[in-house]
């Protein structure tokens, strides 16, 4: 199963794509549901590891 498929099928189970936490009130994400939503920030930065290490890497600075 590809990360779509995970998020997408954590999504419609109400859990954390990463853990497989039931999802509370609490969770995080990007603001965009193709990202997926988390149960913690330490999910989604392990589930997204790619993505962060390649900005690290490249040094791509953010408009945070």
């Amino acid at each position: 199963m590809d990360k779509r498929e995970k998020i997408e099928d954590a999504r419609l189970r109400e859990v954390c794509p990463n853990c497989g936490k039931p999802l509370g009130d609490d969770r995080v994400g990007s603001g965009s549901f193709a990202d997926g939503v988390f149960c913690s920030l330490a999910c989604l930065a392990s589930f997204h590891d790619e993505y962060f290490q390649q900005r690290r890497d490249l040094g791509t600075p953010t408009d945070n």
